[in-house]
C-alpha cells in the first residue's frame, strides 16, 4: 500500500508542480528588455533588460536560462521583449517571454 500512495504521490508531483511554476509567474513583475544573444544549445539568452524588482537587479545585461527551451524559439537578437525572471536553483531563470 505504501508504494502504490508513493507512486501516486511522485505522479502528481509531476503534474502539479509545473503548473504551480506557471502560476508563480503570474505574481512575477513583467520586465522590458531587448535581446542581446540566443544561444539555444543551451538554452539561454543574453538580454539587456529593465530593473527587476523581484531579483533586486538593477538595469544590466545579464545571461538567463530558460526554464523551457520553447521560450526561445522566434526569439533573435535585437527583439524587444517583455518577460520575467526568477532565481531557481541558485540560476537566473526566464519564467515567461513575449515579444513585443
Amino acid at each position: 500500500m505504501k508504494k502504490l500512495v508513493f507512486g501516486f504521490l511522485a505522479l502528481l508531483s509531476c503534474v502539479v508542480l509545473p503548473l504551480q511554476r506557471e502560476a508563480v509567474a503570474l505574481d512575477l513583475p513583467l520586465v522590458n528588455g531587448i535581446v542581446r544573444r540566443v544561444d539555444s544549445a543551451n538554452s539561454t539568452a543574453t538580454i539587456r533588460h529593465d530593473a527587476i524588482p523581484n531579483l533586486n537587479m538593477g538595469p544590466m545585461t545579464m545571461t538567463f536560462t530558460a526554464a523551457r527551451p520553447s521560450l526561445l524559439e522566434g526569439l533573435s537578437p535585437g527583439d524587444r521583449i517583455r518577460f520575467t525572471a526568477d532565481e531557481v536553483g541558485g540560476v537566473l531563470t526566464l519564467i515567461s517571454v513575449e515579444r513585443l
